[in-house]
């Protein structure tokens, strides 16, 4: 399915991002937003979004241009999204293939995957709302769009974690131990 090459490219593509998007965030986190871009990410008010500005635009002990380091974090997030979606959908496949054809892992596998894309997608949509926003086109229905779009792309990416976890741990604890399994599968 996925040669062995793609899984270190998507692997080491994903590590890498998220080094960088910690490092670019950096400065996004005061006593303001403490969770940096997420705080902007969940604003779901015009109210909201232009207080977290306002945090970044007057936050002088930074040394540097905050709205400029957000604008730049989104645009980074972009590449990101590549990276993450990518490796959650073919681990989610490659997770599956382990499974017998009519089991409930492999229905659910099949739906969690393409969750994966669905939450890209959603990333994108919430980067636009962001990117608006860092630009000066604050609104409430900018806001909500973008805190609705962060919300179920943050759901649908834990409900990922917690099924390649679990999906693995079963495979590895449960299924290598049952007899005849690998006859079974086919």
């Amino acid at each position: 399915m996925i040669r062995k090459f793609s899984w270190i490219f998507l692997i080491a593509g994903t590590l890498i991002m998220i080094c960088v998007m910690s490092f670019s965030g950096k400065p996004l986190k005061n006593a303001a937003t403490p969770y940096g871009i997420i705080n902007l990410e969940l604003a779901n008010s015009a109210i909201k979004v232009q207080n977290i500005l306002n945090a970044w635009d007057n936050d002088i002990s930074k040394n540097t241009d905050v709205i400029a380091a957000a604008k730049k974090n989104t645009w980074l997030d972009f590449i990101f999204i590549i990276f993450y979606t990518s490796l959650f959908y073919f681990l989610c496949k490659k997770l599956v293939s382990f499974f017998l054809k009519n089991s409930g892992w492999k229905h659910a596998g099949n739906i969690v995957s393409t969750g994966a894309i669905i939450a890209g997608l959603l990333d994108v949509g919430e980067n636009t709302g962001m990117l608006k926003s860092l630009n000066g086109n604050v609104s409430d229905n900018i806001a909500l769009f973008t805190a609705c779009c962060a919300a179920i792309k943050w759901m649908l990416v834990f409900i990922t974690i917690i099924f390649l976890i679990a999906g693995f741990t079963y495979r590895i604890f449960i299924l290598k131990t049952k007899p005849g399994y690998r006859d079974e599968q086919n």
